[in-house]
């Protein structure tokens, strides 16, 4: 079926015109075609900002790890990230020379009665360092350092550290995220690769 094909030209209408024609049907019926296209195309964008907290905080995270690995490796200091669950935020710091990581075997007995470990980071504040925003929740953390498993081996309070060494290596790790109004149904899990550092995310849709 061949379909007619509708030019329409506008054209300036002189003073001396003393009638307007009024719209055809044909126009009419082209518009609302028009505007059904562009409430379609408009769809995927309300979705990708509807995203957009979540993609932001995966990019932030993203640099804070790139540049985490560089300053180690740059400067041959211990480094580590610091997840804390509780604040709802993260950091950065270096050690002092030769310092090795602290597992939390060490750490608990802090709390029992002996001498308190004296800690040898201090926080580096930098521009490629930005927090997340308050409409992302960190969910829960997994290293190495906890367990093979990460699905039980996880803290979901407190603080986790992520260590990056001056050879290059970083924790193997698991960093769960979810909007506050789907924690509890999506999650967006980001894996650290502990050879580059380098970064992979999925979504978890979480049974009810």
């Amino acid at each position: 079926m061949e379909m007619e094909k509708t030019q329409i030209s506008l054209q300036k209408i002189s003073p001396q015109s003393k009638t307007l024609s009024g719209f055809t049907l044909l126009e009419i019926l082209l518009v609302i075609v028009l505007l059904g296209g562009l409430t379609v195309a408009f769809i995927p964008n309300m979705t990708a900002i509807f995203r957009a907290d979540s993609r932001t905080t995966i990019k932030k995270f993203g640099r804070l790890v790139k540049y985490s690995y560089d300053q180690a490796v740059l400067t041959g200091i211990l480094h580590r990230i610091v997840i804390d669950m509780d604040e709802q935020n993260w950091r950065l710091e270096s050690a002092d020379k030769d310092t090795l990581p602290i597992d939390e075997a060490k750490e608990k007995l802090k709390g029992d009665g002996k001498e308190k470990l004296s800690n040898p980071f201090e926080e580096i504040q930098s521009r490629y360092i930005s927090q997340i925003s308050d409409k992302i929740q960190i969910v829960k953390v997994h290293t190495w350092r906890m367990g093979d498993d990460p699905q039980k081996d996880i803290k979901e309070e407190g603080e986790v550290y992520i260590y990056i060494f001056p050879s290059g290596y970083i924790d193997k790790s698991t960093v769960t995220i979810a909007e506050k109004k789907l924690v509890g149904i999506q999650h967006i899990a980001i894996s650290i690769k502990a050879l580059t550092g380098r970064l992979e995310w999925e979504m978890e849709n979480i049974e009810q």
